[in-house]
């Protein structure tokens, strides 16, 4: 299965709407989104570090207290749909790799320069 990154940004947006951060949240599913995609790609973002105390249990269910720190400086790169559309084509058309951090750095250019035009 090919890493998704559009997958990830929406399980980390789903996060970050449904959990208060007083108890587990189950990520039930994504339009669109097999449960082997949401499986392999919650495994991808645990390993990455963007979530706090992520949890598989037994019959499956998908459960995290919340993001980590980087988990929301992550998101907050590339939640804004704009940069996160001339992100992935910045990506695309300089065959760039698709990694958490190289996405990140992309995005926080497109931040920046977002940032820059309001000043």
């Amino acid at each position: 299965m090919k890493r998704d990154m559009e997958l990830i940004r929406k399980i980390l947006l789903q996060i970050e709407e449904k959990c208060d951060g007083m108890g587990a949240y189950s990520i039930d599913s994504i339009d669109g989104y097999s449960y082997e995609q949401l499986y392999t790609h919650f495994c991808l973002i645990k390993e990455a570090g963007l979530l706090h105390n992520p949890k598989i249990l037994m019959g499956g269910e998908l459960i995290v207290d919340r993001l980590t720190n980087t988990g929301y400086d992550f998101l907050e790169k590339i939640r804004n749909d704009q940069i996160w559309e001339q992100t992935k084509t910045e990506i695309k058309n300089k065959k760039y790799p698709e990694t958490i951090e190289f996405i990140s750095k992309i995005a926080g250019v497109f931040f920046g320069n977002l940032l820059g035009n309001i000043n």
